[in-house]
């Protein structure tokens, strides 16, 4: 089924590995794919190796060596984003170190999995500044009473950098109650002009998240954007807003509870003890 989009390389590494890489000559462009069960703090078989399974990390890391000896310009997609709670943070602090390091040729970082439409922001290790954005795009399926979704991303074919991106959303409300006829999916909003932002640089993003906990504008956007215009998910109480602004801006689950003073909810506490099941991770002589 995969052959219709990958080559022999990446058909060979996807069957040995289940991650893979392409490049696309014309534009000089890698896009890189990673699988992120690698992170999954569900993930039994992470207890008996929890040290960068199948060397996934070590693979990403030459991956982008090779791209930045080339110009590339590198494309990087997975399943569980590094910050969510499903993602050991063992596994995510190193996954940020290589974006830190790599920040230069990584132009675009997207997941999904959590069903929600939010981002995480990438920080360096060292001044903290931000050096990459992880976008989530929400699900299109109805789970989580969500409004199923769809995004598409418009970039700069020259300089290969995201310039925008559109999400669209299907109004179940509306169309449960007109069910005849074609169904039209409905251009929820630009990201730009949705946030007031100039660009797509990672500072604009970095921007936007500082505002979750101190403009209730940007909030109750954030927040019904979410849950792609469906359920909310209780008040904007000040919890629920320091709740979204720890984990926008943090691409590291740790980092997320640190922010929270990890004193918020139990369910939070329960995801921390996730993340110790599989072990620390050892480090080589």
């Amino acid at each position: 089924m995969w052959r219709n989009w990958l080559d022999e390389q990446a058909l060979a590494s996807f069957r040995t590995a289940t991650y893979y890489s392409m490049v696309n000559t014309q534009h000089n462009v890698k896009i890189i794919a990673l699988d992120t069960e690698a992170c999954d703090s569900f993930d039994i078989y992470l207890w008996l190796d929890p040290t960068d399974p199948y060397n996934q990390l070590a693979w990403l890391r030459q991956e982008l060596y090779d791209s930045e000896s080339k110009n590339q310009t590198v494309f990087i997609m997975g399943h569980i984003p590094p910050g969510h709670y499903n993602c050991h943070s063992d596994w995510s602090f190193r996954y940020r170190a290589l974006v830190d390091r790599f920040t230069n040729i990584i132009a675009g970082q997207f997941f999904g999995h959590s069903h929600n439409d939010e981002l995480e922001i990438v920080r360096s290790f060292t001044d903290n500044s931000p050096v990459g954005v992880v976008y989530i795009a929400p699900s299109l399926t109805t789970y989580s009473m969500l409004n199923p979704s769809y995004r598409i991303f418009v970039y700069d074919n020259d300089t290969n950098q995201p310039l925008n991106y559109n999400q669209y959303r299907l109004n179940l409300t509306f169309w449960n109650q007109n069910t005849t006829g074609p169904i039209a999916w409905d251009l929820a909003y630009d990201v730009i002009s949705q946030y007031n932002m100039s660009n797509m640089t990672y500072a604009a993003f970095d921007q936007v998240v500082s505002q979750l906990n101190t403009s209730a504008e940007v909030a109750a956007i954030y927040a019904n954007n979410f849950v792609s215009g469906g359920t909310p998910q209780g008040n904007l109480t000040e919890m629920a807003l320091e709740q979204y602004h720890c984990k926008a801006r943090n691409s590291v689950f740790e980092d997320v509870l640190i922010c929270l003073n990890m004193s918020t909810t139990v369910s939070n506490l329960l995801e921390y003890g996730l993340q110790l099941l599989p072990g620390q991770w050892y480090y080589a002589n």
